[in-house]
């Protein structure tokens, strides 16, 4: 692509983003997604490393009046060339404090100016209705970064996840018997899915490592594939769904005896 550009007399750079805003569930990929990119603008020679520095609200504001801009501009340096990931961004737009307004102000500013201007690729990134509400704190925010949605991820995507998580580790999930035993693993995603600590692909590493557990608690024949059912998948995602319901429950049992 940015041979293309250049045989036509185009600067990649003043076509390609450089800044990204991403907005999602925790576990629906952002972080691995901010990887690629380093890898994939490394491979266009429009940085020259891929790596990602990660970095927190926390490392952008200051505790006393004068400190933030300087500590936003330090991180800025640090960054150039490189991928800057900032997880739980929102914190940038709680409204009743004055520094990370000012981060925010700083971080935009600098953005215009030709020592930092597609010289790295940074994101920010948190859940979608806190990211919004960030980016209607700083008109520049939404003039200058590409937004980016990351969805929930679907039953069969989970499957499809942990299959490849558990093939990584030689695993193979036998074919099952009947349609009605995927039918069920698919249903106990989604239950999952709605329960509020769900955490995607984040969930699914969980899920994986105890379908491994499972595996091994059992006598396996020496020389033999290592292989498990469907149904002892569905026994393991129906207890991973029962605990996190029990911790729900005890979680709003907890609220209402507080209020």
């Amino acid at each position: 692509m940015t041979a293309n550009m250049n045989k036509c007399g185009l600067n990649p750079r003043g076509e390609v983003p450089f800044s990204f805003i991403f907005k999602g569930p925790p576990g629906s990929r952002k972080t691995m997604t901010a990887r690629a990119l380093g890898k994939m603008y490394y491979s266009m020679d429009l940085l020259p490393t891929t790596e990602v520095m990660d970095c927190s609200v926390t490392d952008m504001i200051g505790t006393h009046t004068g400190q933030t801009g300087p500590k936003v501009r330090n991180l800025l340096e640090e960054a150039l060339g490189k991928v800057l990931f900032t997880d739980e961004a929102y914190r940038l737009g709680f409204t009743t404090y004055d520094y990370p307004r000012e981060a925010v102000g700083e971080l935009v500013n600098c953005m215009t100016k030709e020592r930092y201007m597609h010289k790295f690729v940074i994101v920010l990134a948190g859940y979608k209705r806190s990211m919004d509400q960030l980016i209607s704190t700083n008109g520049g925010l939404r003039s200058r970064f590409t937004e980016m949605a990351f969805p929930r991820l679907r039953p069969k995507d989970c499957l499809r996840l942990l299959q490849a998580k558990l093939l990584e580790k030689k695993i193979n999930i036998l074919r099952p018997k009947t349609v009605h035993v995927q039918q069920r693993v698919l249903v106990l995603f989604k239950k999952l899915g709605k329960t509020t600590a769900w955490a995607n692909a984040r969930d699914v590493g969980a899920i994986a490592k105890e379908v491994t557990l499972q595996l091994f608690m059992n006598p396996l024949p020496a020389g033999q594939p290592m292989e498990i059912s469907l149904e002892e998948i569905a026994r393991v995602l129906n207890r991973f769904y029962r605990n996190r319901r029990t911790k729900e429950e005890e979680e709003e049992a907890g609220h209402s005896s507080e209020s």
